[in-house]
C-alpha cells in the first residue's frame, strides 16, 4: 500500500479540534509508530479510517506491521482497557492486538472489504451468498461460545469484513461485554435476514428463507445456546456442516 506516513509529532489527530488531547500524548509515547494519511474521513486534511462515538481510527505502521490505531476522541473521557481485553479474547474472529493501553489500541489492519461492499457482487450467486452468510454466522457462534456479546451486530454492515480467502473478521468491540447474555448469532440473523431493510430483504428472498421456521429455531437457540441448537438453525437454512 503506497501511503504517506508521518511521525506522531508531525500531525494533530485531536478530534474535535482542541489544543491538547490524549490522542497526541498516546501517539508520541510509543516507539516505532507512524501514522499514515489514508481513509474516507478527514481531520484537518489528514485522512483517517473512521470516526466514532468514542474514538478515531487511523492507519499506521508499527514495528514493520501495517496497523489500525484506535485513539480517543478529545471529548471522550473513557478508557480502552476493557475493549482491548475483550478484543484479545475474541481473536482470531477479531483483529490481533499488538499493543494497547488506556489511551490507544494498536491492532492489525484488516484491508478486506465490508460485507455491504461485496453484497452486490455475490447477491445473484446463491451458493457464494450462502457460503459467506454461513461463515459470518460461524464467526458469531464463536463469539457466543466465548461469552462475548459484541453489542452491535444487529447492524452488521460496517462491523464485518470478508476476505478473499473466505475468512470473516468482526471489528469494533467498543460496545462489547462479557456480562450480558450473548446475542451474536441472533443479532446477525436478524440484521442479515429478518430486519425490514433492503439488504436483509434481498438476502432472505434470494436464499428462500422460511422466516417462521427460522424464528422458531432461533428462539430455541437463544434459550439453549448449544451446538445442537446452532446446528438446527443451520438445517433450517439448509447449511448444516462446518465452514
Amino acid at each position: 500500500m503506497d501511503v504517506k506516513c508521518y511521525k506522531a509529532e508531525e500531525v494533530n489527530l485531536c478530534y474535535p479540534p482542541m489544543r491538547k488531547c490524549r490522542a497526541i500524548e498516546a501517539l508520541t509515547n510509543v516507539d516505532e509508530l507512524r501514522v499514515c494519511s489514508f481513509g474516507d474521513r478527514d481531520i484537518g486534511g489528514f485522512k483517517v479510517l473512521g470516526i466514532g462515538f468514542r474514538g478515531v481510527v487511523v492507519l499506521g505502521k508499527y514495528m514493520d506491521n501495517l496497523v489500525a490505531i484506535k485513539l480517543p476522541r478529545a471529548d471522550w473521557q473513557g478508557s480502552f482497557k476493557r475493549e482491548a481485553e475483550i478484543q484479545r479474547l475474541a481473536y482470531p474472529v477479531s483483529p490481533k492486538i499488538y499493543y494497547s493501553n488506556d489511551n490507544m489500541i494498536i491492532m492489525e489492519y484488516i484491508s478486506c472489504p465490508d460485507i455491504k461492499d461485496i453484497l452486490p457482487e455475490i447477491i445473484n450467486d446463491v451458493n457464494e451468498l450462502r457460503t459467506i452468510i454461513k461463515r459470518v454466522l460461524f464467526a458469531g457462534r464463536e463469539l457466543d461460545k466465548r461469552g462475548i456479546d459484541h453489542g452491535e451486530l444487529v447492524r452488521p454492515w460496517k462491523h464485518i469484513k470478508v476476505c478473499k480467502n473466505g475468512t470473516v473478521r468482526i471489528l469494533d468491540y467498543g460496545s462489547a461485554s462479557l456480562a450480558r447474555k450473548v446475542r451474536n448469532v441472533s443479532s446477525l440473523i436478524s440484521g442479515l435476514m429478518l430486519k425490514p431493510t433492503e439488504p436483509a430483504l434481498t438476502i432472505s428472498k434470494v436464499l428462500g428463507i422460511n422466516k417462521a421456521l427460522l424464528l422458531e429455531k432461533l428462539k430455541l437457540y437463544k434459550r439453549n445456546m448449544t451446538d445442537e441448537a446452532f446446528k438446527e438453525l443451520l438445517e433450517v437454512l439448509n447449511w448444516s456442516g462446518s465452514t
